[in-house]
């Protein structure tokens, strides 16, 4: 992120029309950190999720997995969740990170870089399938307990009323984008 100050040999009078351009692809915390302003329904918000290890693996299985994840590129511990016309909230990626990360040991023994890729097109079975959707909310959930102090509704009611000053307005508007994305995800 720069300014590119595009300069001209028109003189410029008093009165005439300058415009100003902005980065066309920022996310609302960008907007509002570097400009000041946000935007309702900005397409290029997202929400970052970080899957951590189960606490209850042995450190044989966390080792294991960790390989696992570090041996395949389209494995990871770190997700965007995102809101988009063209693809799903909840992406092939982390549905396959979230199959692997719940493993049980028997489960996990199934699995080599050789198999790996089946972990993308197939679930693994209907128990990891659950567990893989619980981690999940259990992520979201943790999200909207921590981050969150006010509903969807609540702020959606407040941004709607006249009494919040730009500066409130726009930190809203981020944190309804926010909020949608993570009840878009859990349904």
């Amino acid at each position: 992120n720069r300014l590119v100050l595009k300069t001209t040999d028109k003189k410029i009078e008093a009165g005439d029309e300058l415009c100003v351009k902005y980065n066309s692809e920022l996310a609302n915390w960008q907007l509002l950190l570097y400009y000041g302003f946000t935007i309702e329904n900005n397409p290029f918000d997202s929400i970052l999720l970080e899957i951590k290890m189960d606490s209850n693996d042995t450190y044989e299985m966390e080792m294991k997995k960790i390989l696992l994840f570090n041996l395949n590129e389209d494995l990871f511990l770190d997700h965007e969740l995102k809101i988009s016309e063209n693809e799903p909230i909840i992406s092939e990626n982390l549905l396959a990170s979230l199959r692997l990360i719940v493993m049980t040991n028997e489960e996990l023994e199934q699995y080599n870089l050789s198999n790996l890729d089946e972990l993308f097109s197939s679930i693994v079975n209907i128990d990891n399938k659950q567990r893989a959707l619980n981690k999940l909310l259990e992520i979201l959930n943790n999200i909207k307990e921590v981050q969150f102090t006010t509903t969807l509704e609540e702020s959606l009611n407040r941004v709607q009323s006249n009494q919040l000053n730009d500066d409130e307005r726009y930190s809203l508007i981020y944190l309804i984008g926010q909020k949608q994305i993570i009840e878009n995800a859990c349904h």
